[in-house]
């Protein structure tokens, strides 16, 4: 059951955190522009709505590496704080 809601809050988390993303897509560094003109490239996107859906994998896919470490890793940092 556990492993069931870890995953649940890592989907729920990665969802939230790429909408916030795509909506102010300011606040956030943009990568490198070496990394994404691979990315593009890799997904041999040529017009500009292929590229907006490269967009919104890439921010999917970060969003969710960062969501799995939070998830993660922070009952480690708790126990850590605590003691």
């Amino acid at each position: 059951m556990k492993k069931i809601l870890t995953l649940f809050a890592i989907i729920i988390l990665s969802i939230c955190l790429s909408i916030l993303w795509l909506s102010f897509p300011t606040h956030l560094p943009p990568p490198p522009e070496s990394i994404a003109i691979f990315i593009v490239d890799l997904f041999n996107a040529e017009t500009q709505e292929q590229v907006a859906n490269v967009e919104v994998i890439y921010v999917f896919s970060i969003s969710t590496i960062v969501s799995t470490l939070v998830i993660l890793i922070s009952p480690k940092i708790k126990k850590m704080l605590r003691s």
